[in-house]
């Protein structure tokens, strides 16, 4: 995807619905900060380009939350729903763009808010709508997600993360909350402490908790929405829509 310009802010304005919530990418050279610095000074970035964009009411998070108070109908009424965003759009370093850190840095335990409903995020979580079937030197498929921004995921549970970044695994998809396949997470990932004996562990641990955390979804729906087109697949894209309760 190209760099953010008005136009693109225009277009996203014009759509018709109520609230409109978007996070940055690795190529909005023009919202970085930290851009306007060594080789992007030379690319006419400034701080003076940025200050000049509107946003004609779009709300766009950089590494904050936000509450929308939504009116929806009930018994015969309308009632304000709270729902909290969360929005950031950090990704793992690649190539020479912008809103990144080292692949191997932890930029994301404790930084989502508990309460989050919703993650607005411009790269996946590790192992869930990060797949585009590209598979390493040892015939293995890439996890091309951050595990951390995965970790949070399983500890916050918010109800749904929108994200990108990864064109070729455009797709909808469920993280269950069951205990047991936050383990499995964490046995794939190989995080510290989840060999065969802490696994099992684990295990029987989110057996015996289970239930006592009534406020914790139950699932979280991944939706990577990249509509750009991809190298190793080929297909049309449509809008994703999607009802939450």
């Amino acid at each position: 995807m190209g760099p953010l310009t008005q136009t693109q802010l225009h277009w996203l304005s014009s759509q018709p619905h109520t609230h409109k919530v978007v996070t940055a990418g690795n190529h909005d050279l023009i919202l970085d900060e930290v851009s306007e610095m060594g080789f992007f000074a030379r690319q006419g970035i400034s701080a003076a380009k940025r200050k000049q964009l509107d946003w004609i009411g779009i709300h766009y998070l950089q590494d904050e939350p936000m509450i929308l108070e939504l009116l929806v109908p009930a018994a015969g009424e309308q009632q304000v729903r709270r729902v909290k965003i969360y929005g950031s759009p950090m990704t793992p370093e690649f190539g020479l763009w912008v809103f990144q850190y080292h692949p191997i840095r932890d930029a994301w335990t404790r930084k989502i808010p508990d309460d989050t409903d919703i993650l607005v995020v411009h790269g996946p979580p590790a192992l869930y709508g990060d797949c585009d079937g590209e598979k390493g030197p040892d015939g293995k498929i890439k996890v091309k997600g951050d595990g951390y921004i995965l970790r949070e995921i399983q500890r916050v549970s918010p109800k749904g993360v929108v994200c990108g970044h990864i064109y070729g695994a455009f797709s909808v998809i469920v993280i269950q909350h069951d205990g047991i396949k936050d383990v499995m997470n964490a046995v794939q990932m190989q995080w510290k402490g989840y060999d065969i004996v802490g696994a099992l562990q684990q295990t029987l641990w989110s057996k015996l908790t289970m239930g006592r955390n009534v406020e914790r979804s139950e699932e979280t729906l991944v939706i990577n929405a990249a509509f750009a087109p991809s190298e190793l697949r080929s297909e049309d894209k449509s809008a994703i829509g999607i009802d939450f309760h």
